[in-house]
């Protein structure tokens, strides 16, 4: 007969996959082993849940081997064993051993394993976690934590999915165990993945204000932390650019222009990077740098040269002026009966014309219109151009300027009676050409001086009193502005 009881050697709990339909599938295969007795020829197991289920019997299991395979619902069982000998006798039963039938791993589905997502949002992103339900599981604990410690998740849920928003550009790492009154996985799942953010916005590029170029600037968009930009240079001979400057990963928006680099036309592009988001697509500029001397002192000089030569194409003149008439006339009809006053008056002025950028020749078309008071009353004129110009510098600030060209000019004809009073006015009008000169000087490049000098010649008659001819005599007009 045997005195002794077996000894608990080794327990090993095996999954059982698949798809699960009915009670079967909240039971797990269990192997127990134990060790071997000699003289024993049978061994009886006995499996009781724990605590004791009113009305349920014990699960007893006959078996010749020192081991068993079978499926057990996940909980807590009490488990002793007895062997037999060739008779059929039993022995003692061992003591009790506690053990638990744990919960299956969940098994993760999405995001896949290392998965790289990528996001159209710029900040956030909703991402839904997904696992195969796990028999016998209540509810399930999932862990989630980006790789910086930022952002951290501790959430228990009853489904077998869980969506929440993230913020993109970071690593994560999840996990999820599986849980039910007391009993859990016996291991959590565990998988990485990334959100990628989209594409940058490209920097905005500032463009030099002038051609003695000093700096480069950029704009710093959302979430970029570094730069890639190239500088390249026209070659006026193969006309192909040439690259003059490249750096990556630069962490600066803006950069000098080196002065040794020569002068022509140029092109600036520049990229913007960032921590797991895509790469701005490339902003680029163009832009002119002056060929000679490109310093502070030599940039004044172009500047004030340039505020004198910045109109170029078509412009427009507008302009009033006040002004003063003094004005004397004989009248022969009356016996040289003469007539004199003075009056305050003005002239608008309206223009248009035309200055080339490289040839110094252009046009320019004035339309005047002048009045002025007598006695209460307003008495207007008008006259005309159309000229000719040329244009040539004259020393680093100045620029002389030719008109050529004809002229129509309506001048008023005062009637006074023997005694000098003023009784009457008409009007005489002629065509004749025209030469004018006007010198303009920068002083700063928003002021300026500007002299003028122009004579009329009255060389055709249009109309004037009684049909009477006109004796060509030339007019002055000077001006300083």
């Amino acid at each position: 007969m045997l005195r002794s009881f077996p000894v608990l050697l080794l327990m090993v709990l095996i999954s059982w996959p698949g798809a699960f339909a009915s009670a079967e599938e909240f039971r797990r295969t269990v192997n127990v082993e134990w060790e071997p007795m000699e003289a024993a020829k049978s061994y009886d197991l006995e499996l009781t849940p724990v605590p004791a289920i009113e009305g349920q019997e014990p699960v007893s299991v006959k078996t010749k081997t020192a081991d068993w395979n079978g499926r057990l619902t996940p909980g807590t069982y009490q488990m002793r064993i007895r062997a037999r000998d060739r008779r059929g006798a039993p022995g003692a039963w061992s003591p009790s051993e506690e053990f638990k039938v744990g919960l299956d791993t969940p098994q993760l589905q999405s995001p896949g394993q290392n998965a790289k997502i990528t996001s159209e949002e710029p900040e956030n992103m909703e991402m839904t976690f997904q696992w195969k339900p796990v028999g016998g599981a209540k509810d399930y604990l999932l862990e989630l934590m980006s790789e910086d410690g930022v952002t951290k998740i501790n959430q228990i849920i009853t489904d077998n999915k869980f969506t929440v928003s993230l913020p993109v550009a970071k690593k994560y790492s999840w996990k999820v165990l599986a849980r039910s009154e007391g009993l859990q996985s016996d291991a959590a799942s565990l998988d990485e993945f990334t959100i990628l953010g989209p594409k940058l916005n490209p920097p905005e590029l500032t463009a030099p204000e002038s051609q003695f170029v000093r700096q480069l600037k950029w704009t710093f968009p959302t979430h970029a932390n570094r730069f890639d930009y190239l500088v390249t240079r026209m070659n006026p001979k193969t006309q192909k650019w040439e690259a003059v400057e490249r750096v990556n990963d630069a962490q600066v928006t803006e950069i000098p222009f080196n002065e040794k680099w020569k002068g022509g036309d140029y092109r600036f592009v520049v990229r913007a990077k960032g921590e797991m988001r895509a790469s701005s697509n490339p902003a680029e500029i163009k832009f002119t740098v002056f060929g000679g001397d490109r310093s502070p002192a030599a940039q004044e000089t172009f500047t004030l040269r340039q505020a004198i030569d910045r109109t170029t194409g078509y412009f427009g003149v507008a302009s009033y002026l006040i002004t003063s008439m003094q004005y004397s006339g004989t009248n022969r009809d009356l016996g040289n009966a003469s007539v004199k006053f003075s009056s305050l008056g003005g002239t608008g002025r309206a223009g248009l014309g035309y200055l080339d950028q490289v040839s110094p020749w252009g046009f320019l078309g004035i339309i005047d219109t002048s009045g002025f008071f007598i006695a209460d009353k307003n008495y207007t004129f008008a006259s005309a151009e159309l000229n000719a110009l040329y244009r040539k510098n004259s020393g680093e600030r100045g620029e002389s300027r030719h008109q050529f060209g004809i002229s129509y000019k309506e001048l008023p004809e005062l009637v006074g009676n023997g005694f000098g009073e003023f009784v009457e006015t008409s009007k005489i009008s002629y065509i004749g050409p025209h030469y004018g000169y006007e010198y303009w000087f920068a002083m700063t490049p928003k002021f300026g001086l500007q002299a003028n000098f122009h004579s009329y010649l009255s060389l055709y008659k249009v109309s004037t009193r009684n049909g009477a001819a006109i004796e060509p005599t030339p007019s002055f007009q000077l001006g300083l502005l």
